[in-house]
């Protein structure tokens, strides 16, 4: 007992073992800190989530050239009235059938665009041609 922590502490040889041992420890906790609670990722997973936002992207800005060549046709609040009475299944075909979500150039339609329109769509309010008309006799 006459030796304290301090003078065992300043007298400890590790071995070699120990030594790899402990960094091979350190190593791997990095790790398993970083992937799992500071988000590092992969290349893989990097890649994939690029991928994704590319393709969400890609939908939303075809659902926006959707919705206004939805609301830029003749009869718009005749068929806004048809798309809300479809079931919510089947709005993505009655948009992909009236062709506002095809894009020249590109042989499919992209995927997700039509059912992003059609929510879009459904949530929008429509003047009906007589509240237009009552509005332009109005002003």
């Amino acid at each position: 007992m006459a030796n304290g922590i301090g003078e065992r502490w300043k007298s400890y040889q590790p071995s070699k073992g120990t030594i790899v041992w402990s960094f091979a420890g350190g190593a791997v906790a990095t790790m398993v800190l970083g992937f799992a609670y500071f988000n590092w990722t992969t290349a893989g997973g990097a890649r994939e989530m690029a991928d994704n936002a590319a393709a969400e992207a890609q939908a939303q800005l075809a659902s926006a050239i959707c919705v206004e060549r939805f609301i830029t046709e003749a009869n718009a609040p005749g068929l806004l009235t048809k798309l809300k009475a479809e079931s919510s299944w089947s709005r993505d075909t009655f948009i992909e059938d009236g062709g506002w979500v095809t894009i020249a150039g590109i042989d499919d339609p992209i995927d997700d665009a039509a059912d992003l329109c059609a929510d879009a769509l459904v949530e929008m309010e429509m003047p009906t041609t007589e509240a237009s008309n009552v509005t332009l006799e109005a002003s």
